[in-house]
């Protein structure tokens, strides 16, 4: 049973709440308390019009008497925190709130040459529950057939095997940024016909890079990927799959080493609720934000939710970086063995916006059955 833990006692949930108000959780959960001082007193000023407590992501406003103190959240509060009991006293309230913890979602990214069935025997082999794979030949064009009877099969192994999260890569060639028409036509076809070749296998994202304008201009690059980005949106006939914009390095004329840049396409887009954002630890360090730190941390937050929105987050490529901070390089290395850093990826994977979205590896390995090392140290890490 959940409890709440208050001045040295434990307290039944049930206890502090009237029946049924919260559904019986899945998994563990863990009741945390935040005592917030005000200098409003007891919110006598406040009466009638919402206080907003943005930092913590929930509205906390008196409604006529010290029991009944009212929240509301904003987009900000993770849906796996639930706020489960208030009480305040003059110039005091006290918020008591439920973490559901869920399996850590960990993966890597590996290959489907063999079939999407044989990958889950891989990601088995790692003991993850989450993998990633390129759509066809990274550095071409070519795609191999996804038959009806693999599709069936590879259901069935998912689910038999806990597969939590599965997301498609597009390759690098892909470019919608580019001033090249044959590459652009290219990028933004093979794009669409990836979205439908996978809409029915059960494959949750396809992740892409923005592209490079290759000396034309951001604006000029966002203006061609919006343009290309419509194309897919009004001819993608499935609606399974949701595509996921990556946070890029800034390397050379790359788009999406600012965020603003991201931002921009979005809104041009009008914030269409297929798209959704990847984010990469090893390109943000490369780009510029402090990952090491929680007060860096916490900006990269506030960034992401006040410009893009955290509901659009929707999973993070865990690499460390062979490169500094700002170095827009994008050079990935083993977890904790970059200037990330051990204590850098334990802030990451523990950050309460962050801890349970999918985390998939993306780092240099000479045999994918190394990933399983990594990925039980990051299991490891996500105690601490």
């Amino acid at each position: 049973m959940a409890c709440i833990v208050r001045a040295g006692f434990v307290f039944p949930l049930l206890l502090a709440l009237p029946v049924g108000t919260i559904a019986a959780p899945q998994g563990q959960s863990v009741v945390h308390q935040l005592r917030i001082e005000s200098s409003a007193g007891y919110f006598d000023e406040a009466v009638g019009k919402p206080v907003d407590l943005d930092a913590f992501g929930v509205w906390i406003w008196p409604s006529g008497g010290a029991s009944s103190t009212g929240f509301g959240l904003t987009s900000r509060w993770p849906k796996h925190i639930i706020p489960v009991y208030l009480e305040h006293h003059t110039g005091r309230v006290t918020l008591f709130w439920l973490i559901m913890e869920v399996e850590m979602i960990i993966g890597a990214h590996l290959s489907i040459a063999k079939g999407m069935p044989a990958a889950v025997e891989q990601l088995k082999a790692i003991a993850g529950n989450a993998f990633q794979f390129f759509t066809r030949n990274p550095r071409g064009g070519r795609a191999r057939d996804i038959l009806a009877r693999e599709v069936q099969e590879f259901k069935q192994l998912r689910e038999a095997a806990g597969v939590k999260c599965v997301v498609g890569h597009m390759p690098y060639t892909i470019n919608l940024a580019t001033n090249r028409p044959d590459i652009y036509t290219f990028g933004k076809t093979t794009l669409l016909a990836d979205l439908q070749r996978f809409d029915q296998t059960g494959v949750d994202y396809l992740v892409l890079h923005p592209g490079s304008h290759l000396g034309d201009g951001s604006e000029m690059g966002i203006r061609r990927i919006v343009e290309a980005l419509t194309y897919v949106l009004e001819g993608y006939q499935g609606g399974n799959i949701a595509l996921l914009l990556e946070t890029m390095s800034g390397q050379g004329t790359e788009i999406g080493g600012d965020l603003a840049e991201l931002e921009e396409v979005f809104a041009r887009l009008g914030w269409p609720e297929q798209i959704g954002v990847c984010l990469d630890t090893c390109h943000l360090l490369a780009a510029g934000h402090d990952l090491t730190s929680i007060e860096g941390l916490d900006q990269l937050v506030e960034r992401l939710d006040d410009g893009l929105g955290l509901e659009r987050v929707k999973l993070v490529h865990l690499n460390d970086s062979k490169k500094e901070r700002g170095s827009h390089a994008d050079r990935h290395a083993n977890i904790g063995q970059g200037t990330l850093g051990i204590e850098g990826i334990v802030k990451i994977i523990n950050h309460p916006a962050l801890r349970n979205l999918p985390f998939v590896l993306e780092t240099p390995v000479n045999n994918y059955l190394e990933y399983g090392t990594e990925i039980e140290l990051v299991r490891q890490l996500r105690t601490r």
